[in-house]
Parts: C-alpha cells; structure tokens; sequence
C-alpha cells in the first residue's frame, strides 16, 4: 500500500511539473514586408527582409520562413519579445506570393497569419509620341509651354505615376 501511494504521488508530480514546463508560443507576428505590397527585390537570394516577432515562454525558437508553403529560409535560434529578420535563401519569381512564419519550440509549432507579397521585376514599357510645340515651331524656346505625350504601361504591378524631369 505504501508503494502504491509513493508511485501515485512520484506520478503526480511528474504531471505537475510537466504541466509546469511545458513551453507555450503565445504569438508569431509579421512585420515586413508590409501585407499585399509590391516589390522589385527578390531576383536574387538574400535580397528580401521578412521580418517578424516571436512570442513564447521559452528564450528562443527555430523559425522559417515559407513562401507559397516552401521553406525558404530558418533562424534556429529566434529570440523572445525579438524583432527577427529572414532573409529569402532563393530567388522568388514574378507574381503574387503568400508567405508567413512558423515558429516551433520543443512543444508545439505556431504559424503566423498569411500575407500577401507581390513581385514585380520588369521595367514599365515607356513609348514617347511626338511632343507638341506652340504653333508651328518644331523646337521649344525659353518660356514655350510644350506638351509631352507618351505611354507608359507596367503588366505587372501597374503605373501609379509618372514624373517628367525636364530642363
């Protein structure tokens, strides 16, 4: 009988401090890039900042960063309450990409919510037309107000403006 509650007891402990040990991630949150942006980076590897922040009640944590569900780059040793960056280990290709953080400990894996990522390597396509000069001169002199015309297009992330510098 006092076996039996000496192993009760042993085994009670050991439920108590597992409980009491057991490490627990409270958050893993993003930073950067900011969710649903464009960027011309990323044709190379290392070229990217993912930054983020992992919450846990252990010191550190192995994290890594996935695009598309594809492991492209790991911190084993991410601090706690810590601003950490990854830096994408391979190219990422033209287009929209959803990419977050997994963090794991020595108990449980926490991923981050999903953002958006897009990818835009190719220059905008300018076409210049014929520039319009006051009446018919076919130069512009000190003082001429002049009208530029032109096209440009981007196919992936667009043309949010176009700035003319001319002298």
């Amino acid at each position: 009988m006092k076996k039996i509650f000496i192993s009760i007891l042993f085994l009670t402990m050991l439920f108590l401090m597992a409980g009491v040990v057991n490490a627990d991630i409270t958050s893993v949150s993003l930073s950067n890039p900011g969710n649903d942006t464009w960027t011309n980076q990323g044709a190379t590897a290392s070229t990217i900042a993912f930054s983020f922040t992992y919450v846990g009640s252990n010191a550190t944590a192995i994290c890594e960063l996935f695009i598309n569900n594809t492991g492209y780059g790991i911190n084993a040793t991410t601090e706690n309450n810590t601003l950490t960056t990854i830096y994408n280990n391979a190219t990422i290709p033209e287009g929209t990409h959803y990419w977050n953080i997994s963090c794991t400990d020595s108990f449980e894996t926490l991923d981050s919510t999903t953002w958006i990522l897009k990818v835009d390597y190719a220059n905008p396509n300018v076409t210049a037309r014929a520039t319009d000069y006051p009446g018919t001169q076919t130069f512009a002199n000190n003082g001429d107000v002049v009208m530029l015309n032109s096209t440009v297009t981007d196919a992936g992330s667009g043309v949010a403006s176009v700035i003319v510098n001319a002298s």
